[in-house]
């Protein structure tokens, strides 16, 4: 009886532990199809609108980033998160390259105020 108690126990952690592994695929998939609605121009609004609330934001200068998980099981952060750049309020852009270049301008700007 024991035996068949521990067995029913393990499997549905492992039911559960996968259920969540499909969970997120699809929150991934769906995060993915979203982005591809995206334009260059809408507000910040019709991105909220449009996506949800983003796992986070962060500001440098004038360079607003929504970022949004879209790939849970990725190797690194840097794969798992794709930001969205708002300037003025408007969707100016979106991918790793904006947010490594405004990233890049805040670190470079830094080191200049402390020359």
């Amino acid at each position: 009886m024991r035996r068949v108690l521990i067995l029913m126990l393990a499997l549905t952690t492992i039911a559960s532990v996968s259920g969540c592994g499909v969970a997120m695929q699809s929150q991934s998939r769906t995060s993915n199809e979203k982005l591809m609605q995206l334009q260059v121009g809408m507000d910040r609004q019709q991105v909220l609108t449009l996506m949800g609330n983003p796992y986070r934001r962060e500001v440098y200068g004038e360079s607003e980033f929504l970022i949004y998980e879209t790939n849970h099981w990725a190797r690194s952060e840097r794969e798992r998160f794709t930001p969205i750049l708002l300037k003025g309020g408007k969707v100016a852009g979106w991918g790793r390259n904006y947010y490594d270049d405004a990233v890049r301008s805040k670190v470079e700007a830094d080191i200049q105020i402390k020359r």
